[in-house]
């Protein structure tokens, strides 16, 4: 599945990753605003693909029109997904964390 992600780029996860995430949405309180706007970002944006014959993840272009997503792309893996950045987004969003200080900041309430 791609989706739209957080911090304006696309995620894709495989069959299983996908499943549980969606399980982890589901079992969210419909009455929470919040979570119906988690639920609408995700699920309503969301396109199953399929791989090329190289093996490639074809994107559809309404999701690589909202990822900005032109002639190049970054694509990092993470733990259970990749996500795939406009470049540009990317070296925006990189550039914002170089700061040691603003890092240890950002992380400082994950109990790390």
């Amino acid at each position: 599945m791609v989706a739209q992600w957080l911090d304006s780029c696309l995620a894709i996860f495989p069959g299983p990753a996908w499943e549980a995430l969606s399980a982890k949405v589901a079992g969210l309180p419909m009455t929470d605003a919040n979570a119906r706007l988690l639920q609408r970002r995700l699920f309503a944006g969301a396109l199953e693909t399929e791989l090329d014959r190289q093996g490639r993840v074809l994107v559809p272009q309404t999701l690589r029109t909202w990822a900005r997503l032109d002639t190049e792309a970054m694509v990092l893996g993470l733990q259970d997904h990749a996500e795939i950045w406009a470049p540009d987004r990317w070296d925006d969003y990189r550039h914002a964390l170089d700061d040691p200080d603003e890092f240890a900041r950002a992380i400082a309430g994950l109990g790390i």
